[in-house]
């Protein structure tokens, strides 16, 4: 288990606390650094300053079916977990620390499901990580209105952060 502070580039980013314990050897620590920039930056896209701070949490298959089980009513494991504590619901004093919350990623899952969704690996991480970010900040894909609109959001994210994934991931499966 490791854990690493982001350094996103300019004071008024939010920070990322990451963890591994995923007990993947998908995960070199360069490409955990880019996924927590990548969280930091979607969530200063959606308003969040310097004073907010989330954690990234890569866990293992049993450990995401569990939590999905527990949290979600679901069985089995999925890819992404969101637990929004602050979040940017409420708007929050400027200067008064934020705990925006966690999300979760199972790599092994996001590893089985990449080439028919995303790509590839990489990228399907990357989608993940902005899915999650955006259930964070309030986010949802409840009915088909708010799933098109959070898709569309995704989309606009990656483009604007030049990280397309190079298969269109909301195309229907």
């Amino acid at each position: 288990m490791s854990t690493v502070l982001a350094e996103p580039a300019g004071s008024h980013m939010p920070s990322v606390e990451t963890e591994d314990r995923s007990g993947s050897d998908r995960f070199d620590p360069a490409l955990l650094r880019s996924l927590s920039d990548l969280m930091a930056r979607v969530l200063a896209a959606e308003g969040l300053g310097a004073e907010a701070s989330a954690g990234l949490h890569l866990v293992s298959v049993e450990e995401m079916a569990a939590m999905n089980e527990e949290h979600m009513g679901s069985e089995g494991p999925t890819d992404v977990l969101s637990f929004p504590v602050d979040g940017a619901a409420e708007p929050v004093p400027a200067g008064q620390p934020t705990l925006v919350g966690d999300v979760l990623i199972s790599p092994q899952v996001a590893a089985s499901q990449a080439d028919g969704h995303a790509g590839d690996y990489e990228a399907e991480c990357r989608l993940l990580v902005v899915h999650g970010s955006l259930h964070l900040t309030g986010w949802d894909h409840a009915d088909d209105s708010s799933r098109e609109s959070m898709w569309g959001r995704e989309r606009e994210l990656l483009a604007g952060f030049d990280m397309l994934p190079p298969r269109d991931a909301w195309a229907p499966q």
